[in-house]
């Protein structure tokens, strides 16, 4: 889901705006993407805590099925 919000930020973000609401194109700035890219920085280490602790829990299994 991360990745759509990018995906629509930076497609908002290259719609021209005139008017009351902006002058022109203008890119988000790391702020504005700060958000975003922390979002998707935690699903990936989490992911990877995830594979962690399944890897440790398959080993503890098979552990206990040989002392069986």
């Amino acid at each position: 889901m991360s990745v759509c919000l990018l995906w629509y930020a930076l497609w908002d973000a290259s719609q021209p705006k005139t008017g009351p609401v902006g002058n022109g194109v203008h890119m988000p700035t790391f702020q504005d993407l700060w958000p975003i890219y922390s979002m998707m920085a935690m699903g990936v280490l989490n992911l990877l805590v995830a594979i962690m602790r399944y890897l440790e829990y398959k080993k503890t299994q098979v552990k206990d099925d040989v002392m069986k």
